[in-house]
């Protein structure tokens, strides 16, 4: 990998889950990121970036692709989105695609 792909950027991680990526991101060197997942998955992302001391550079924000514009205007602007992993069932993709 390199760094200069993250070093000092603003992330968006959508569907984070565990914030496997994101935290990785942060990792990487990216100035801000920014985890998204639905409200039930916040206090476990919470959680691992506190676990892995990313609480300077990580945040948590609820995300719904099926009602974004209930949460986007909460999220700040990223230079890079990512996503891994994260349309698992057919019916996330138009949602998914909707709300990058």
């Amino acid at each position: 990998h390199s760094d200069s792909l993250m070093k000092g950027k603003s992330v968006l991680e959508l569907g984070s889950g565990q914030g496997v990526v994101g935290l990785s991101c942060a990792l990487a060197g990216a100035g801000a990121v920014t985890v998204t997942d639905v409200g039930p998955a916040l206090p476990l992302l919470e959680s691992n970036i506190a676990l892995n001391g990313l609480g300077s550079i990580v945040s948590a924000s609820e995300l719904d692709w099926f009602t974004p514009e209930k949460h986007l205007a909460s999220i700040p602007p990223a230079e890079v989105i990512v996503a891994a992993d994260t349309v698992w069932v057919e019916d996330l993709v138009v949602p998914f695609v909707n709300t990058l």
